[in-house]
């Protein structure tokens, strides 16, 4: 077939060709092809290309028209998809976030409420006469939580409430029942079965005198307590100390020794150590071991302790506190000694919870001062009284901490330090001795001043008073008896030697115990003011075997041999009072002044100025400094 009667028989149907001459857009695309070619020759076949071309346009534009509008139609769908996507889902996170947060308060709720431990009163039962009088079962609550929070309050204890095995804490309350079901009755019920907490209930009734007043704290056995009408408030206290005795007998116990019924306290304490809670037995016994000090019985004081201690227990460092007053008042400082140690180095670096803020931070300061007295190390001992003076808290007051700053000062030689400190403590009257007594502290700051001033026949005079004092006082005050045999006597003995008396000075150390530290130094040295050296080296290896790890015996003797010219054996023990407390300033001193007694000035001077840096104000070191010095120049 020839090419033009193909592109005839390919362009020439129907459907091919339009009406206006023109190629269809649906012409065979080959057809087209071999059309365009020959519409180069064939004028009428330019033509219908031409249109075909036209057509091709017309038919891309409308194409390109639909899909832009189609495009525009499926971007806002797209976005109202996204927008109620975002709708939903932000319904739903908002719905998730209202869940949680109902769970999380629901959960607060039931865990607050798995946590209550406090004390619910509830309205006591009352005759309908008495409620029609005002007595209603609400007042009658409200009178019982008023003596209840009486009792509270004035008890100090050295152990937050929290750690009590019946803790009510400080949230004890009056609830009245409504009528109908409230957010508050819901909130009740889930503490009433989830929490720890107490419920007291009661009645008043009538009785052939008067009326009588019961109380119940869960299902204890109730405590009733009669009267008349007038009494109601007593009844109301004393049921409400029965409801304290059973439930928090430790704290009960501190309620009364600190309001003078030591007797009742006693046996609360007792009970407590006997059938109480193991983890309550060493607490009631530091109680009870103190209760006994304050009788003047030492022995029952140390049984207390040693039973306290057995039982085992975070109250087991403070039972140890009141045997540290027992080993004072034995006159065993070596003894003294370990458990000032152990309190300053482990229990009190520690706190418990069982222990309040306040009390750890006072008993840390006590312990350290302490410890540092009862070595030498006076200059730290009297800073740290003077702490506690800042600190002072529960019934030790600033003027006690004063005196005992004063008692340090004038050990270290300071005059008018410790005449400052002692301005600040007030009289050193019968509660003062009373009090360092109950506590162990065997410090007599103005006699120690005398001392330091070396008035010693002041010194003399002041203790003759403190003993007079003591005798009238202690038929009504027995722990000041504690004091005399251990503490005043031999100190009286020492100063009837150092004013020359030396008959009665050995006729009052006679008196003293032979397991007595001090005792036994006096001993010694009322033998060397008599020349009895031998007796004196006895005395003195006394005191050094019942207490090795302290420096005073040894700084003592050390001082009888300088006065012997035995520089050898004084520098010895010098230096071994030295290695066991190098704060202690004496030994430091006289270990200078044998130096310089044998012509050593430099070496003296440097043991001088070592002992300056402990004791600047002592006069007597500051002169033999001086001294030296002009001798080495």
């Amino acid at each position: 077939m020839a090419e033009s009667e193909f592109v005839e028989a390919a362009l020439g149907d129907s459907e091919a060709v339009s009406e206006a001459g023109r190629i269809s857009p649906s012409a065979d695309p080959v057809a087209v092809a071999v059309a365009m070619d020959q519409a180069k020759f064939d004028p009428e076949l330019a033509r219908q290309a031409a249109g075909y071309l036209e057509d091709q346009r017309a038919l891309v534009r409308l194409q390109l028209k639909h899909f832009d509008e189609e495009q525009v139609l499926a971007l806002g769908a797209a976005r109202r998809k996204r927008y109620a996507d975002r709708i939903r889902n932000g319904l739903a996170t908002l719905a998730a976030v209202a869940v949680a947060a109902v769970l999380v308060i629901l959960g607060i709720i039931v865990w607050d409420a798995s946590q209550e431990r406090g004390l619910v009163i509830d309205a006591f039962s009352v005759p309908p006469d008495l409620a029609r009088d005002g007595l209603t079962g609400q007042v009658v609550a409200n009178r019982f939580l008023d003596a209840l929070q009486t009792l509270q309050a004035s008890t100090e204890s050295e152990r937050p409430p929290a750690s009590y095995r019946n803790d009510w804490g400080s949230a004890i309350k009056v609830e009245i029942p409504q009528t109908g079901l409230t957010f508050g009755d819901f909130d009740r019920l889930l503490r009433d079965r989830l929490g720890q907490q107490r419920h007291v209930t009661g009645e008043v009734f009538r009785t052939p005198t008067g009326f009588a007043l019961t109380a119940r704290l869960g299902d204890q056995p109730p405590q009733t307590f009669a009267g008349p009408q007038a009494d109601l408030d007593t009844m109301a206290r004393q049921a409400a100390e029965a409801i304290y005795r059973a439930n928090q007998p430790y704290r009960y116990a501190q309620y009364l020794a600190q309001h003078g019924r030591e007797a009742e306290a006693e046996a609360v304490d007792r009970a407590l150590m006997a059938n109480g809670p193991r983890g309550e037995r060493a607490w009631a016994a530091a109680s009870l071991a103190a209760l006994s000090l304050a009788r003047g019985d030492l022995a029952g004081a140390r049984q207390a302790v040693q039973t306290g201690v057995a039982a085992g227990g975070d109250g087991v460092p403070w039972a140890e506190i009141q045997l540290a007053a027992v080993e004072a008042w034995s006159g065993h400082d070596e003894a003294l000694l370990a458990l000032s140690a152990r309190a300053d180095r482990g229990d009190f670096r520690k706190r418990s919870a069982n222990v309040t803020a306040a009390a750890y931070e006072e008993n840390r300061l006590v312990s350290s001062a302490f410890l540092a007295g009862l070595t030498g190390a006076y200059g730290q001992s009297a800073a740290t009284y003077g702490d506690l003076a800042a600190y002072a808290h529960s019934g030790d007051t600033p003027a006690f901490y004063f005196a005992l700053a004063a008692w340090a000062l004038a050990a270290n030689h300071d005059v008018d330090g410790a005449a400052a400190a002692l301005a600040k403590s007030g009289p050193l009257d019968t509660a003062f001795y009373v009090e360092a007594a109950r506590e162990g502290y065997n410090a007599l700051p103005a006699y120690q001043l005398d001392v330091a001033r070396g008035d010693w026949p002041a010194a003399l005079a002041r203790l003759r008073a403190i003993d007079a004092l003591i005798e009238a006082d202690k038929a009504a005050q027995p722990s000041l008896g504690l004091m005399q045999p251990v503490l005043v006597w031999p100190l009286q003995a020492r100063a009837l030697a150092r004013t020359g008396d030396l008959a009665a000075a050995s006729r009052l150390i006679a008196t003293t115990p032979l397991d007595c530290y001090l005792c036994v130094r006096v001993r010694a040295e009322v033998a060397a003011a008599m020349n009895d050296w031998a007796a004196a080296d006895r005395w003195y290896a006394e005191a050094v075997r019942q207490a090795p790890s302290l420096p005073f015996a040894y700084d003592e003797w050390g001082r009888t041999r300088l006065a012997r010219r035995d520089y050898s054996a004084a520098i010895a023990n010098f230096r071994t009072a030295y290695g066991l407390e190098t704060r202690f300033a004496d030994p430091i001193k006289y270990w200078g002044d044998v130096l310089a007694a044998q012509g050593l000035w430099a070496a003296a001077r440097d043991k001088y100025d070592a002992a300056l840096q402990l004791a600047p104000a002592w006069e007597d070191l500051r002169r033999a400094r001086d001294l030296a010095d002009r001798q080495v120049h």
